[in-house]
């Protein structure tokens, strides 16, 4: 039987991106934007445990503007889920070489 911790270190990823909206902190209604188009940003490795799956781990990237107009930026961790779909468009026959192999 493989080692499963091998498979899933196999397919561990370094990525980054950018957050969707601001972050707002619950407790203070604090808004914080981001240094690339007033964005949040993260950096983070991946791993995927289960198929179709990965799990993020790293650093994100925040500013915070005070009243006054100070700005700093901030990194705190964070840690995402991701649903992840494999697909190719080069070639059609891929797909079948794929599933006849993994017939065997």
């Amino acid at each position: 039987a493989p080692n499963s911790s091998s498979s899933v270190f196999r397919t561990a990823t370094v990525g980054g991106g950018l957050f969707l909206t601001s972050v707002t902190d619950g407790n203070t209604n604090d808004v914080y934007t981001g240094p690339i188009l007033r964005a949040p940003a993260y950096l983070a490795l991946g791993l995927k445990p289960f198929p179709y799956f990965r799990l993020q781990a790293g650093a994100a990237f925040l500013n915070y503007t005070y009243a006054d107009g100070r700005t700093i930026t901030l990194v705190r961790p964070m840690v995402g889920l991701a649903l992840e779909f494999d697909f190719s468009l080069n070639n059609k026959n891929n797909l079948a070489k794929t599933i006849d192999s993994n017939k065997e």
